[in-house]
């Protein structure tokens, strides 16, 4: 599990490598990594704006626009599976008490007509 994180932060920091090159923005090795900290810290659009300005200058907003949409969507993603496994895991929680719950209406069935059953023996 440890890989895929990883792995989705390895693409998260290329396509922000992507992004500023495509803005025509200063980028060295060092950028993409400071704004991945920032990604880390939860830093609001406005603050990587005030943080990002003396780097990308008139580029700014609109990097900062883009990464948060990216990450609206990233979390929009996860929250959707998240959501669909406690789902099915309560879909199942709910199979599996009905089930029982079946069982149990079965035996008492069952006992009831066996009580019956023994009542008629005892009145022959």
């Amino acid at each position: 599990m440890d890989n895929l994180g990883t792995e989705v932060s390895n693409k998260i920091r290329s396509a922000i490598k992507a992004k500023l090159i495509e803005l025509d923005a200063y980028v060295d090795d060092e950028l993409p990594d400071y704004i991945m900290v920032m990604v880390a810290n939860d830093r609001t659009k406005e603050q990587m704006n005030e943080d990002l300005g003396l780097f990308l200058n008139d580029h700014t907003k609109a990097f900062t626009t883009w990464l948060h949409n990216v990450l609206d969507k990233l979390k929009k993603v996860t929250l959707e599976d998240v959501a669909k496994k406690d789902t099915g895991k309560k879909k199942k929680a709910k199979d599996t008490s009905s089930g029982s719950k079946k069982k149990e209406k079965d035996k008492k069935k069952g006992s009831t007509v066996k009580d019956k059953e023994k009542e008629k023996k005892r009145k022959k």
